[in-house]
């Protein structure tokens, strides 16, 4: 027996919305009857019951059903081959209820009844006004010659909605005799009605539809996006008629015919591609015949890229180098090579420069990009040291030398930061020295850098500058008790990143200067110094503070702090997380 839904189901307020794929009868029934609305589940449980040719099924469904969801199931009955369906939609052309009436003429033109088209024509002629969009969108099932001037004679309807209705059902009847009629009605009818003609047009794909659609583009009455639409539904007999707009007066125009011609992906078209990758007056343009270009013809685009690569515009010069990276060939390489070193601009010389190193060898590559460390464009250089960066070059040392060495050339705060960010990416610290003067930078960002960077050493000497410099910054009194309305939050965070190093460094010399801080109950930095102190040393700085335990409470809470199985006051490690980690290099 087929499960047949109703109020008093369980399952009645079952959400089917998540159902992707139907596998029973009474599922894809339920489903049908779960509202009026047609939407892309029904469609596939429609599909299931015809496929499962389930008409004992849907004819005991039926039994009590109304409406919209009685018609769901006509048409679906109207796909299945048994003699019993015929006798059942002649049925439902006498029901009461207009609704199933009206699905039932929609049904009746999708079976192969011989008298489908007589009864449908009559109906459009002779019935109700309100069963004439299912006449009409019956006859369209019918897929018979006989139905093509009844729909036809509809396109001159005063009636808009029928208008729109034969248009459809003329896509469905599939005869290319309605071109001719679709065109001029194209031509005369309002914007909605125009557009509906001009989409029937592409889905008749009729090569005689093309000229005239193309025409029907300096009209400017509907949306040319649909017009492209049709003409790449059509295909390739659109391709010439495409080429030729490439030459339009409207940036808009060409740009929409060089999107058709890639959707088509007609090879005939390359020509005509290259053509506007190279001349094209629109910069944007001319970078999306290069992309197309290649998808086209994939490495046989070399050769109009290559000259592109002496555009005026910058946009499209870098284009081209990205493209180049994918199709390497040993034409473009010494070409390549004089974009990375007397390109026009920082970006053509990088770009120029990342197509190379993913195209040549790394030992070949190296001979050509170390003297870029020496570069007098800060940006190619830094973008040099940062590839350089890379273990598989073993380029450690140059990058070091050739950045300290360019700090001090530059003496730009900007380069100095970037470039002691990519010195923060080596793991490891030989020679702790240089750094020491950018201790004392004015720039905040520079100073945290640098901390992170000698945070890293192995040597011990680094403890030195560092209390040296926690000793020096004058940090306002700000105790736990009283808040000073003069907070420098620049000291507070240079402290704070000094103590967090010096705490990871666990060198007992720092522990002196940690302690004054700690007495001097500075809120601000009060926690990370605890830390500190207690990493490297907590006994010896709880035993120190504890002659100090009448100061006050802060003093106690430091002790005991100090005393706990585990600090009590675990840091915030993301505030301190270094963002210097080794650059991705495109």
């Amino acid at each position: 027996m087929c499960y047949y839904e109703d109020d008093s189901d369980p399952e009645f307020d079952y959400d089917y919305s998540d159902i992707e794929d139907i596998e029973c009868t009474g599922l894809a029934l339920c489903i049908l009857k779960r509202d009026e609305h047609l939407t892309e589940l029904k469609r596939k449980a429609i599909d299931y019951l015809i496929n499962a040719q389930a008409v004992d099924e849907v004819l005991y469904a039926l039994d009590g059903e109304y409406g919209v969801c009685r018609g769901f199931l006509l048409f679906a009955l109207a796909h299945m081959q048994d003699p019993r369906v015929i006798g059942q939609l002649l049925n439902e052309l006498d029901d009461p209820e207009p609704t199933v009436r009206f699905y039932a003429l929609i049904a009746l033109g999708v079976t192969d009844y011989p008298q489908r088209v007589e009864i449908l024509i009559n109906q459009l002629d002779h019935g109700h006004p309100s069963f004439k969009r299912a006449a009409i969108e019956g006859l369209g099932y019918t897929r018979s010659p006989e139905a093509f001037y009844p729909l036809v004679k509809m396109l001159e309807s005063t009636d808009e909605t029928l208008v729109e209705c034969a248009i459809q059902a003329l896509i469905e009847l599939g005869d290319i005799r309605a071109v001719y009629y679709l065109i001029e009605t194209m031509r005369r009818g309002s914007l909605q009605v125009s557009s509906s003609c001009v989409e029937a047009l592409g889905a008749l794909k009729e090569p005689n539809a093309v000229q005239p659609l193309t025409d029907f583009l300096q009209e400017n009455k509907v949306d040319n996006t649909v017009i492209f639409s049709a003409l790449i539904t059509i295909g390739k007999p659109a391709v010439s008629s495409l080429e030729g707009l490439l030459h339009d007066a409207s940036s808009d125009i060409r740009e929409l015919a060089l999107l058709s011609l890639s959707e088509i992906n007609d090879i005939r078209a390359t020509e005509s591609v290259a053509c506007v990758a190279l001349n094209d007056p629109a910069p944007e343009i001319r970078v999306m015949a290069q992309d197309i270009l290649v998808r086209l013809i994939g490495p046989n685009s070399t050769a109009v890229l290559i000259k592109t690569l002496d555009d005026p515009d910058e946009r499209v010069q870098l284009n081209a180098l990205r493209q180049l990276r994918s199709l390497p060939t040993n034409d473009a390489v010494n070409l390549l090579l004089d974009k990375m070193l007397h390109g026009s601009s920082s970006s053509i010389r990088i770009s120029a420069l990342n197509v190379l190193k993913d195209t040549i060898d790394t030992k070949k590559i190296m001979m050509w990009i170390v003297p870029l460390l020496n570069d007098d464009d800060s940006e190619v250089l830094l973008h040099t040291a940062n590839i350089l960066c890379l273990p598989k070059y073993h380029a450690e040392d140059k990058v070091v030398h050739a950045l300290l060495c360019n700090i001090e050339k530059f003496q730009d705060p900007v380069f100095t930061l970037n470039a002691l960010s990519t010195l923060a990416c080596f793991d490891s610290l030989p020679d702790p020295r240089p750094y020491y003067p950018f201790l004392y930078s004015n720039n905040l960002e520079i100073q945290k850098i640098v901390i992170t960077i000698l945070q890293k050493s192995e040597n011990s000497e680094v403890v030195e500058p560092l209390t040296a410099l926690l000793k020096s910054i004058c940090t306002p009194q700000r105790t736990l008790d009283e808040v000073d309305s003069i907070s420098n939050a620049n000291v507070h965070a240079l402290t704070r990143y000094l103590l967090i190093a010096l705490g990871k460094l666990g060198d007992p010399r720092a522990v002196d200067p940690i302690l004054q801080i700690v007495l001097n109950g500075n809120a601000a930095v009060w926690k990370e110094a605890l830390w500190a102190l207690y990493v490297i040393d907590k006994n010896t700085a709880a035993k120190y503070l504890e002659s100090y335990r009448d100061q006050g409470h802060h003093i106690i809470l430091a002790i005991n702090a100090l005393k706990a199985p585990a600090f009590k006051y675990p840091i915030d490690w993301s505030q301190y997380k270094s963002t210097f980690h080794r650059k991705t290099v495109d």
